[in-house]
Parts: structure tokens; sequence; C-alpha cells
């Protein structure tokens, strides 16, 4: 059992010995070698910090673990495709395991701000530094070798050992990669939503629309509508508003465009159930959009993954276009 101790200014402060067998990879994944250390504000409760500690230890043995199951060739490789269907899976994971209980909304805020501000930024070029509207995108937040010093950081803020061990998968090197990535490019939004959650905001996450999903993508392989097949931008679609895992399934989704994806949550473009056709609001007919109406869905093979004909019906009414 890990002691948590508290330093003289009030710190929490936890330690634990790294194997001799994984010392080595573990120190280029997570920045140290013989021990992982816990710190925690001076203002951290006790009982949270105790919750915490459980919460670290738990990760640093999972860490451990993977480590081991990746040396032994057990590690599952990933496309990038399923890194960032993996990568949904852990966004709905991490915010379930807290907006029950969030706690104060410092606790998020704090996270982001260390993630942006001690993290992402001291990996940023001189360029940037010297002329931001050079980069108005942040496209170096991808560079390689940023990419490779932030994700020990994610790791411990997004706690991605325990979503991994909870899912049983073990990663080789270069599926972790992908996934650590993908999850790197959610962090904030998820930190953001928890932070909404602590002061009592639980209206609808978007964010979970935005991940395509994996029985999606193999079932549709391009969007349903437009028939492009560019993954980067496709997005899962719900037909019925999502209110969790019992909506969260292949019957309920389309895969679509990102430009479509907008219309169709916006009511602006539908399908007609009887013919499986689009239908476009009267407005944007005479916009580019319009050439959209009145052609066919692009269905899967599989009957069983086609969507629900009440979930469409309901949508088409919901959204009011006159058929």
């Amino acid at each position: 059992m890990v002691a948590l101790n508290r330093m003289a200014d009030g710190r929490w402060f936890a330690r634990k010995g790294v194997p001799a067998d994984v010392r080595e990879e573990y120190q280029r994944l997570y920045g140290t070698k013989r021990e992982a250390h816990l710190r925690l504000p001076a203002g951290t409760p006790k009982h949270e910090a105790k919750a915490r500690l459980g919460e670290w230890e738990a990760e640093v043995e999972t860490r451990i673990a993977t480590l081991r199951a990746q040396r032994n060739g057990e590690g599952q490789p990933l496309t990038n495709l399923n890194a960032i269907a993996l990568a949904g899976r852990w966004y709905n994971w991490f915010v379930k395991q807290h907006e029950d209980d969030p706690g104060p909304p410092k606790r998020w805020r704090e996270a982001a701000d260390y993630f942006v501000w001690d993290v992402l930024r001291d990996e940023a070029p001189d360029s940037y530094e010297a002329d931001p509207s050079s980069d108005p995108h942040g496209d170096w937040e991808k560079a390689p070798e940023v990419r490779e010093a932030v994700r020990p950081h994610v790791a411990e803020l997004a706690r991605t050992a325990s979503f991994l061990a909870s899912e049983g998968r073990a990663l080789n090197a270069t599926a972790y990669a992908l996934f650590m990535d993908a999850v790197s490019d959610n962090l904030l939004p998820a930190l953001s939503v928890l932070e909404r959650r602590a002061k009592g905001d639980y209206s609808r996450d978007d964010t979970p629309d935005t991940f395509p999903r994996k029985k999606l993508l193999g079932a549709y392989k391009r969007c349903a509508i437009t028939g492009c097949d560019a993954v980067e931008a496709l997005e899962a679609a719900h037909i019925a508003p999502y209110r969790g895992d019992h909506t969260d399934h292949v019957q309920n989704g389309l895969l679509l465009r990102a430009d479509i994806h907008s219309l169709f949550d916006l009511g602006l473009l539908s399908i007609d159930p009887r013919t499986m056709s689009v239908v476009v609001a009267l407005h944007l007919r005479k916009t580019t959009y319009g050439q959209l109406a009145g052609s066919q869905l692009l269905l899967p093979t599989n009957l069983r993954e086609r969507p629900s004909i009440e979930a469409l019906a309901n949508h088409l009414s919901w959204a009011g276009i006159i058929v």
C-alpha cells in the first residue's frame, strides 16, 4: 500500500517504485525511471487526496502491466481509424467516471490550464512565440516531436492506462502512440465539460457526436449522403439524440461528412424513410446542397446495420421539412 504524505507547506505527496524490468520503457513513456510520484496541491481536501491516490496507484500498476504485455508481444495493433474510435470510447468513459460527482470547478480548470500552459506551450516553436498569427490553427501542436513530448502528461491527466485496462486492451507501441494522440486532441473538451458539470451545467455534450464510431465506419465506409470517403471529414451522427449507451448503436447512426452532419442536426436536411432518399429544407434548395435532394441514402450491405425506420421518421417529423 502506497503511503500518502503531507508536506510542511500542506501539499500531498506519494511515491511508488517502478520494477527494474520495465524502468527503461517507463521512463521513455512517462518521464520517470525508478519511482512514480503523485503531487497534489495544498488545498486538496483529505478525502479527495485519498481518492486521487487510489486512482493514481491503480493507474501506475496498470501501466506496468501493459508494458510487460507489450514486451511479451501481446500488444494489439490499431489503424488510425480504430485509434480515433477508441479515443471516443475513452472520452465517454472519462467523463462518466467523474460527472456524477465532479467536485469543485477549479479542479478541471486548473488541469486544463496546466495542459495548455505547462505542457503544450513548453513545446511551442520560437516562431510561434514570436508571432502566434503565423500559425492561427496551432498546427505545431501536431508535430511528431510535440506529440511525443506531451504523451506522458496526457497519460497522467487522462488516466489512459486505467481506461485501456477496463477495455482489456494492451496496445503495441505504434497503436499506443496513435491512441494517445487522439486522446490528446480531445482532452481539453473532456476537462471543459467536467468543469461545466461541476458548475451544475448538465446540458447536452456534443463532443461524443464528433467521433467516428468504429461500427459506423465499418458499416458505411463513406458518407451515407455524399459518398465522401475521406475519414478525416467523417463524423458519426445520431438520428435520435444521444441519451446514453442505449442510443449509441449503429441503427441509430449515420456516417456523415462534417457539414452534412451539422445540417442534419439543425433539421435542415433529413431522410424520407419511405424512399430512403434525402430531403432538404426549402431555403437550402437553391444552394449547392439542393442537388442532394432526392438522392438515395447509401446504405450498409448488412441489413442489421441499416438505420432505424422509426428513428428516421421521427427525425423528419421533428425537422418539419415538407416532402
